[in-house]
C-alpha cells in the first residue's frame, strides 16, 4: 500500500490536472487505486467518514488488487 497526499492549499496547474484526472471535485476526498491504477467500485470517500468506512474501502481496494 502506498499513500499519496496532495496538498491543495496552493492550487496550481499540475494539481488541478491531478484532480481532473481522478474526477475529484475538491477536498476532502480519498481515492483508492489498485496496482493497475484502477479505482474499485464503491471505495471513494468524500467528506467526513468513519474509521470503519476507511477500513472497508482499503480492504476492497486491496482485494481488487490481488
Amino acid at each position: 500500500v502506498n499513500l499519496v497526499s496532495l496538498d491543495l492549499t496552493q492550487l496550481n496547474d499540475d494539481k488541478q490536472a491531478m484532480l481532473s484526472a481522478l474526477g475529484v471535485i475538491g477536498p476532502p476526498t480519498m481515492v483508492f487505486l489498485t496496482a493497475k491504477r484502477r479505482e474499485p467500485a464503491a471505495t471513494r470517500l468524500v467528506g467526513e467518514f468513519s474509521a470503519s468506512d476507511l477500513a472497508a474501502s482499503a480492504r476492497k481496494a486491496r482485494e481488487d488488487s490481488l
